[in-house]
């Protein structure tokens, strides 16, 4: 969150620096760092949850780091909640490999050192989940950092503690994603002989690199639409967030037909007809921000649709729900797949997450080519 949209937040302003957010999200989104929008999804959860005024009391929390700790045999989590009026604002992970059976105290303390040096901030209170070897001397470090007197404490009991324990379990939590993801990496390519990823942003495809360099993989700054397509190459093509900037589904749809084996597999995702034909991409709200309704216009009329993202204007393309299912059996494929992508039920009581059972925002589509 930057120093403005915090400024605006103790203004009070929260739809304004809400409405940012949600468009930070779905641009991360729509550029496949799915890590970034998760992080931009949970500030905009809690910048409506301060509207809302759900969270904890402003006085216990007012300037507060809680950071908690976890780990498995092979690597350690720090969550970092930041809460600022009583309000969380702000979540930061940082994983650690190659853990041994060093104290959790000194762990803690050389992270806090590491991250505190590099944001060059200090809240006015910092909770941690392990006592630390001199807790004093840490906060007067922290204390030349802020520039002001600065506490360090482990928490014991009331809400202090309850904001702990979310820490903690953000820990675990993303220790056991971070496994699950590696695990389904590594399992993919073991069946996969050469994988190559496309995109046009040099930035993306340099992250993508960075991110997993298995020689299996070959990388390559083209758009989809000019990529030359090897006859009957690929088992798999997969599109996700990419075909809605596409005026013509049907030409990639006769390509990508092209370019796959007999028995080949077309999954994408594409951002759903409802929400491409929505005004602006934006809920109708009350005078307190609350969503009122999905406004729809035009759905019956393809082609280019204009969206604010943080003042400047994204072009998108909206195709029917008939042009992408039906182009895809007129070019020959057979559909196995269509879901309408909405929140697990688990996730139903999050701030904000009801709102997304009431319009479908993605599209998941499998065709198969016939053998």
């Amino acid at each position: 969150m930057t120093m403005l949209q915090a400024r605006e937040l103790l203004k009070g302003n929260y739809k304004a620096v809400a409405e940012q957010l949600r468009g930070q999200m779905l641009s991360a989104a729509d550029n496949l760092e799915f890590e970034l929008a998760a992080s931009l999804r949970d500030r905009l959860n809690a910048v409506e949850n301060l509207g809302q005024k759900q969270l904890v009391t402003a006085g216990t929390l007012a300037d507060t780091d809680v950071v908690g700790y976890g780990e498995t045999e092979a690597k350690a989590c720090f969550a970092v909640l930041h809460f600022s009026g009583g309000n969380l604002l702000d979540k930061k992970k940082e994983f650690l490999d190659g853990v041994s059976q060093e104290d959790v105290g000194d762990l803690l303390e050389g992270f806090i050192k590491q991250y505190y040096t590099l944001t060059q901030r200090s809240p006015r209170v910092v909770l941690v989940s392990h006592p630390l070897e001199d807790e004093e001397m840490l906060a007067q470090w922290l204390g030349m950092l802020r520039r002001g007197k600065v506490y360090v404490q482990v928490p014991q009991r009331g809400e202090k503690r309850k904001q702990m324990e979310l820490a903690l379990e953000n820990a675990e939590q993303e220790l056991e994603l971070l496994e699950k993801r590696e695990q389904k990496t590594a399992k993919s390519l073991e069946q996969l002989a050469e994988v190559l990823g496309l995109d046009l942003s040099e930035k993306m495809i340099a992250e993508a690199r960075a991110r997993n360099a298995d020689p299996r993989i070959r990388y390559e700054v083209c758009g989809i639409a000019e990529y030359s397509y090897p006859a009957g190459y690929y088992d798999l093509v997969v599109s996700n967030l990419a075909l809605h900037y596409l005026a013509d589904l049907d030409d990639i749809y006769r390509k990508v037909f092209s370019t796959l084996r007999p028995g080949g597999v077309f999954l994408f995702n594409i951002e759903h007809p409802v929400f491409t034909a929505g005004v602006r991409e934006d809920w109708v709200r009350d005078a307190e921000g609350r969503p009122v309704c999905w406004p729809v216009d035009n759905y019956y009329y393809p082609g280019e649709r204009t969206t604010l993202f943080l003042g400047q204007e994204v072009k998108k393309q909206h195709h029917t729900l008939t042009q992408i299912l039906m182009g895809l059996i007129r070019c020959g494929f057979v559909l196995e797949a269509v879901e309408e992508a909405m929140p697990d039920p688990s996730m139903l009581d999050l701030p904000g997450m009801a709102d997304e059972m009431r319009r479908p925002m993605m599209l998941l589509v499998k065709a198969r080519k016939p053998v």
